[in-house]
């Protein structure tokens, strides 16, 4: 059920034929809300949604990611998120508060494993961390050519200095 909007800016539209953000109430409950995304004010209350809980889901965010820019990214995904899915939103099992934490937490579970997915793991005999391994005292530090045949191994940079004393 989708209840019209109250106010003195109901017909009020800006030269796009937006409603300003003030023309939605801000005493309407979450419920109503997400009712009004799926109609012509789904800007005005996918706004006040994000008032009101933006800081909450960018909490989470950071808490869960440990990253300010990944937990920037999680809010835009999961209000991206409740404006798509918002027919899945059941008041009857849940309060908004409720769908919506689940909702960042999955998520935030997706980017979680996107990144960790990025990562590769280098095996530790890797030629590439030759280089990093700490010589033994007294040792020359060299480290190996990718690609070259029987690992070319050349000097470390400034070893030459060390060893020449």
């Amino acid at each position: 059920m989708v209840i019209p909007a109250v106010g003195a800016h109901d017909g009020a539209r800006d030269r796009a034929g937006r409603r300003p953000r003030s023309a939605m109430p801000q005493g309407l409950s979450d419920e109503q809300l997400v009712n009004r995304l799926a109609g012509p004010e789904v800007e005005a209350a996918i706004s006040v949604l994000y008032d009101r809980y933006g800081r909450t889901v960018f909490g989470v965010g950071l808490k869960f990611l440990g990253d300010r820019s990944l937990a920037e990214d999680l809010v835009q995904e999961v209000f991206l998120k409740v404006w798509r899915s918002s027919h899945t939103f059941d008041a009857s099992r849940s309060s908004f508060s409720t769908w919506l934490y689940r909702v960042t937490r999955s998520a935030a579970s997706d980017m979680h494993r996107k990144r960790a997915r990025n990562v590769r793991q280098m095996p530790d005999g890797d030629p590439h961390f030759a280089a990093l391994r700490d010589a033994a005292p007294g040792r020359r530090r060299s480290w190996t050519t990718p690609g070259c045949p029987g690992g070319c191994r050349r000097p470390w940079k400034g070893s030459a200095r060390r060893t020449a004393r």
